[in-house]
């Protein structure tokens, strides 16, 4: 069993000695296994972001969009972040999950515009963290 784990948390560990959330293997980094965000989709529906796939995701946004509680929640604290692109109307709006707690600042109207939101997984909630907002990339 790995140092400082519990056994029912080594129950959750995974033959490299990395946490795991449900039978997946837990990333140790914000993206996922190819070294970029997730894709989220593009909006104009609910979206479920799937932490299984990274603990970045990327939204596109073509209307306006609702984020889902994720899939599966991680086995510990973490830190959670999702990227939102504008479309070139620049005008779309994200409606967050009740699970996405704190004061989420509003999407930066701007065409093709890049809002970053991270939250802190606290293992009942995601507590809004900081925002950077208004790049182009």
């Amino acid at each position: 069993m790995p140092a400082g784990l519990s056994s029912a948390q080594a129950q959750e560990v995974d033959q490299s000695g990395l946490p795991t959330i449900g039978d997946s293997l837990y990333l140790a980094t914000m993206l996922g296994p190819h070294g970029q965000a997730a894709i989220l989709g593009s909006s104009g529906t609910a979206l479920t972001p799937d932490l299984v796939k990274g603990l970045h995701h990327q939204i596109t946004l073509t209307a306006n969009a609702t984020v889902n509680a994720p899939s599966k929640n991680p086995n510990r604290p973490c830190l959670v972040m999702i990227t939102a692109k504008q479309s070139t109307g620049g005008t779309n709006t994200i409606t967050w999950d009740a699970i996405f707690k704190g004061t989420i600042p509003t999407l930066t109207a701007g065409a093709n515009k890049f809002d970053h939101f991270e939250f802190w997984w606290n293992n009942t909630a995601y507590l809004f963290r900081s925002a950077m907002q208004n790049h182009d990339s």
